[in-house]
């Protein structure tokens, strides 16, 4: 009985609490939190964030010497992969560098927009990408817009998986969406754009 009592003793003060908390913000943003019509010249209350020490919203997106001298090689790599560039364990492999050191830079090199990251260790250059693109748009033609994954793999030479994979990757970043079991261009991306 006691247990009872003192469970039934917390969840009244918790509401209490809340109901509390819950009555405070209202009072403060008016009635606009309560549920009524807020007035002609209601006003928003910013919401104030704290930010790390030092942090100024940037990210820095330049490379050190080393990390240019490091791009100059890896880069090469992976243009002349074409439609099937080297994984990051590969090109890690190859030219004996820790896989993390290579991913790392190989993100920055992605927020640059020298490469695009398809999946989670492929990257490919930003021309085989923009070759990609305009191959899918010319056998979105053909259909009306729409594009299946067997025509595409056939049309780059692509295994049925990387080709999947591929658009994919232009679903997620707007270039086509997928509907029913097709890609369908979208009319709005600026993909074919870019520099």
């Amino acid at each position: 009985m006691r247990k009872l009592l003192s469970a039934i003793a917390v969840l009244a003060f918790a509401a209490a609490v809340s109901a509390g908390g819950w009555r405070a913000a209202a009072a403060q943003q008016g009635p606009a939190a309560t549920g009524g019509k807020p007035p002609a010249t209601s006003t928003i209350v910013p919401l104030k964030v704290k930010r790390p020490p030092g942090f100024r919203g940037e990210i820095q997106q330049e490379l050190d010497d080393a990390e240019q001298k490091l791009a100059g090689i890896l880069l090469p790599a992976v243009k002349s992969g074409r439609f099937d560039p080297p994984w990051i364990r590969d090109l890690a492999a190859a030219h004996g560098l820790p896989e993390e050191r290579v991913r790392q830079l190989m993100r920055k090199l992605a927020r640059q927009g020298e490469v695009f990251q398809v999946v989670r260790d492929l990257f490919y250059h930003r021309e085989a990408i923009r070759e990609l693109a305009t191959i899918a748009a010319l056998e979105a033609r053909k259909n009306d817009g729409k594009l299946a994954a067997a025509p595409f793999r056939d049309v780059t030479a692509l295994g049925r998986k990387r080709a999947i994979q591929v658009l994919e990757f232009f679903d997620r970043v707007g270039y086509t969406r997928f509907h029913r079991d097709l890609h369908v261009m979208r009319t709005d991306s600026r993909w074919l754009d870019l520099p």
